[in-house]
This record gives structure tokens, C-alpha cells and sequence, in this order.
């Protein structure tokens, strides 16, 4: 028997345990879904770095203070600021939208085909709006802003086929202690 150590996706309380199998972490939080994304579950804390959700987010914007952070952007994500993030070590860019080519190109990924998430990359990238050039929701922007600072735990799986699987960003809230939906 070996004793086999995983780290949960999430902060929260163990709620029940499956033998064998692995356990319910509950949470109060705030959930995000995506359209698109890639990479694996990652954490960090949430650094934003557009001035509002039309703006568009440059490799300038991008420095090495967003190490270990989930950044988030505005409209469009240039392949620069993708391959700047993954150079200074980000662990994650949420952003509205990208260009679909240069996304594989930039990151040096090649897309699976109907699901994504398991790529051998050091970055998860979540779209909230798809492919070309939309501005993030605004709503989405502005809840992003006020939850700036706090650990994020994002995942870039993505199944669009049957049994649709869409990217995520969750953020614990551990200290909320209202009623919890979606039980």
C-alpha cells in the first residue's frame, strides 16, 4: 500500500471522501466560466493589468511581478504578451479573446481535437469571449478587478462536443459565511 499525496484544486472543507477514488472539497466562492481555454488546474493570485475590459493586453504590461499570478487582460491578448507571461512565469492569463493560430504558435502547443487541458505547457489560458477580437464582458472584468489579490484556481479544460466541458476561474471567499447556492 503506498500512500499517494495530491493537492486539491481548491481551498475549502473536505465534505465527503470516496475510498479509493478521492473526496468533495466544499468552498463558499465566486466561479467564472469561460468560452476557451488550455492547460492544466494552476493557482495563483489575480493581478490585473488592463485598465478596463476593452483594453487590449500588451507584452509591456506584462513583468516579472506577475510570476506565480493569474493575469488578466481586456479584449485581445497579443502573442507577445502570451509568450511573455509564459517566459516570467505567470500561471495563468485570462483574457477575452486571442487569435486562434498564433494562440499554438506563441505557446508552442498543438490543440487536441474536441478537448483541451492536459497540454505540457507552464501556463493556463482562459478566454472568456473565444476567438478574434471582443472586449472581455464588462461584468466579467469588474468582478475580476474586485477580486484582484485574492487565489485564484484556474483550469483551461475545454470539451466542446457532447458533454461540454468549458474553462473556469474559482475564487475561494473562505472567510463568506452566508448561504451557499448550487449545492
Amino acid at each position: 500500500f503506498k500512500q499517494v499525496v495530491v493537492n486539491a484544486y481548491l481551498s475549502g472543507t473536505v465534505s465527503s471522501v470516496t475510498p479509493g477514488e478521492g473526496c468533495v472539497v466544499r468552498t463558499p466562492g465566486i466561479r467564472l466560466g469561460g468560452i476557451f481555454g488550455i492547460g492544466k488546474e494552476t493557482h495563483g493570485d489575480i493581478m490585473v493589468l488592463t485598465q478596463s475590459h476593452e483594453d487590449v493586453l500588451a507584452a509591456e504590461m506584462v513583468g516579472p511581478e506577475c510570476a506565480g499570478k493569474v493575469i488578466v487582460g481586456g479584449s485581445f491578448a497579443t502573442n507577445e504578451a502570451l509568450q511573455k507571461a509564459l517566459e516570467v512565469g505567470a500561471r495563468g492569463v485570462v483574457t477575452g479573446t486571442v487569435n486562434y493560430f498564433n494562440l499554438t504558435e506563441s505557446l508552442g502547443v498543438k490543440l487536441g481535437v474536441g478537448i483541451t487541458g492536459q497540454e505540457d505547457i507552464d501556463l493556463t489560458v482562459v478566454l472568456t469571449e473565444g476567438f478574434g477580437r471582443l472586449a472581455m464582458r464588462q461584468e466579467v472584468w469588474e468582478t475580476l478587478k474586485a477580486l484582484e489579490g485574492l487565489s485564484a484556481s484556474v483550469n483551461g479544460a475545454t470539451q466542446i462536443r457532447a458533454g461540454a466541458i468549458r474553462p473556469e476561474i474559482v475564487v475561494p471567499l473562505p472567510s463568506y459565511d452566508g448561504a451557499i447556492g448550487n449545492d
